[in-house]
């Protein structure tokens, strides 16, 4: 529930104060309405997953990049628990010379970690890879596993190619999505497109993605 309110304080907040005062009531209530029945929100109503939290990070990384690059930064770091959504954030900061915001958000992922090895032990470092490593064979291995939540090209191509292959064309999707990221950042100036692209752009790039992740793609609807 408290990261739900957070998603939409987030959201609310990426529209600007002064733009949503001047909605309409009813239109108000449609828009809350709306975003609560999207199937994103739906989906994590239903498993009860992190969508609103990464949702919630990403959206108030991008809309203070600007204004707040610091705090921006900081927002990007606590994703790290998701790297797959911020795996194109750094080509974006460097492309837009948001150093300030790179910066913070390194500082901070460095700061998570070192929290980490406090509370739980080094041996956590080498655990988690091992798990890794145990779940992804596990999903090449059962390609059709959790297929009605997935979003990625590499998993829907997984099923009809074999792995060399749909390996091959995720490999080139990230690239692209690079190359669009980098020029949106270092050509345009309306940050609306810009943060758009990147979203779509993440999805494209993330070789493991899945339906509930898909919060964040509210920027780009409003």
């Amino acid at each position: 529930v408290l990261t739900g309110v957070f998603y939409l304080y987030a959201v609310f907040h990426s529209l600007e104060w002064q733009k949503f005062r001047r909605i309409e009531p009813r239109e108000k209530s449609l828009l809350v309405a709306f975003i609560c029945l999207s199937p994103f929100v739906l989906s994590n109503v239903m498993t009860s997953q992190t969508g609103f939290l990464t949702g919630a990070l990403l959206i108030f990384a991008l809309t203070l990049l600007d204004r707040k690059p610091v705090l921006a930064g900081i927002c990007m770091g606590l994703l790290c628990f998701k790297p797959q959504l911020g795996m194109l954030l750094p080509f974006a900061l460097i492309a837009g010379r948001y150093y300030k915001a790179f910066l913070s958000a390194a500082c901070t992922t460095a700061l998570l970690t070192v929290a980490a090895v406090w509370l739980w032990g080094e041996s956590l470092w080498f655990e988690y890879p091992a798990y890794l490593e145990s779940f992804s064979a596990l999903v090449l291995q059962v390609p059709d596993l959790l297929i009605g939540l997935y979003c990625s090209l590499f998993h829907y191509t997984r099923q009809v190619m074999p792995l060399p292959l749909a390996s091959g064309l995720q490999g080139i999707l990230i690239v692209c999505a690079i190359t669009i990221v980098w020029r949106a950042f270092s050509s345009y100036t309306h940050k609306e497109y810009r943060n758009s692209i990147l979203i779509c752009a993440t999805f494209m790039a993330a070789p493991h993605s899945m339906a509930y992740d898909m919060t964040v793609f509210i920027i780009p609807v409003l």
